[in-house]
């Protein structure tokens, strides 16, 4: 009885022996699989990666980059070329406008000058509170720059001397 109760625990056991070594065999199968995969993986990746920069280090993409190259360098001088034009222009208005600030100073300072003079000339003709007051407004419109004020004081004074 003991046999058989241990034969039946032997027959008992071997399905389950055999199922533990088909695991075990799953397992290796699985992790060679994966690794396998892995592999492959890798060898797919380097290849693409030597495909690429096959490619990038070709004849034809190098004549490429260099006519790229050639063509962003030719954009850029043109660019700065308008850039500098744009500068040169704008330095040459402001020096424009200064000769013209600098010629006006002295068209007023040649006016003032003038009716200094005049006034000076026909002082006996003038009575004095016009003569001073005369005086006053060139110095003033000669102050604030103003050359219309200037002209039309000189008008004012030629018709009180000549008139």
């Amino acid at each position: 009885m003991l046999i058989r109760f241990s034969l039946f625990l032997i027959f008992l056991s071997l399905p389950l022996f055999l199922f533990v070594l088909t695991i075990k065999l799953a397992v290796l199968m699985l992790l060679f699989a994966f690794g396998l995969l892995f592999f492959l993986g890798v060898i797919s990746v380097l290849k693409r990666c030597f495909h690429v920069f096959g490619a990038y280090f070709s004849v034809q993409a190098r004549e490429n980059r260099k006519v790229l190259f050639v063509l962003n360098q030719r954009q850029r001088h043109q660019k700065m070329l308008h850039f500098k034009r744009l500068q040169l222009n704008y330095f040459k208005e402001l020096e424009r406008e200064k000769l013209l600030k600098k010629n006006n100073q002295a068209h007023i300072n040649a006016l003032a000058q003038a009716i200094e003079r005049d006034l000076h000339r026909h002082k006996q003709k003038l009575p004095k509170t016009l003569f001073l007051q005369f005086q006053r407004e060139n110095q003033l419109f000669r102050r604030q720059q103003n050359q219309q004020a200037l002209l039309e004081l000189h008008a004012k004074l030629s018709t009180f001397v000549n008139g």
